[in-house]
């Protein structure tokens, strides 16, 4: 398998959670076909120990088989079926994981607005409440100012007529002959 292919298949198969052993191994068997750890071990230059627990991994994950004998042999499973799976499972997760934040989003947005809504009922009832409270006083000022006004006048009319009636009489006699 050319270089180029294992690096690119590595990091693909890294993506999907295979680490980079198990992307080695996997994309050696899937390449070659059927080897034994030792063969595996072979192609990738890594060491034996370290491919045979890469391997093992691969068959609990289910993207090997192995086949037991005088010498183990492991077995890719349909890479597209096998990467399709995992890939589902994994976009699952992540489609999962989006909608639960953005329901967290929606939950945390709605209750700022009912917040929000809230603070403004009660900051317009307040205000409200005070303009009233205002118009109120006011209202009893002038209603008081009004009252005292029309005394005065009342009064200042009383002396008016108090003082116009002597000149009144004396008009009277000065017209009347």
């Amino acid at each position: 398998m050319p270089e180029n292919d294992l690096d690119f298949n590595v990091k693909v198969l890294s993506q999907l959670g295979l680490s980079e052993e198990e992307a080695v191994a996997y994309s050696i068997l899937v390449g070659t076909g059927s080897r034994t750890a030792e063969e595996v071990a072979l192609y990738s230059g890594r060491p034996a120990g370290e491919i045979k627990d890469a391997l093992a991994k691969l068959a609990e994950k289910g993207y090997a088989r192995l086949i037991p004998g005088v010498l183990d042999i492991f077995v890719a499973l349909n890479p597209q079926i096998t990467i399709t799976a995992k890939a589902e499972d994994q976009l699952q997760t992540e489609l999962n994981k989006t909608i639960s934040e953005i329901n967290d989003m929606w939950k945390y947005s709605a209750d700022q607005l009912t917040e929000t809504t809230s603070n403004f009922k009660n900051a317009t009832i307040e205000l409200t409440e005070n303009k009233i409270s205002a118009l109120k006083e006011a209202s009893t000022n002038s209603s008081t100012t009004i009252s005292q006004t029309v005394q005065k006048v009342e009064g200042t009319l009383k002396e008016l007529k108090n003082m116009a009636h002597p000149f009144q009489n004396l008009l009277q006699k000065s017209i009347i002959p």
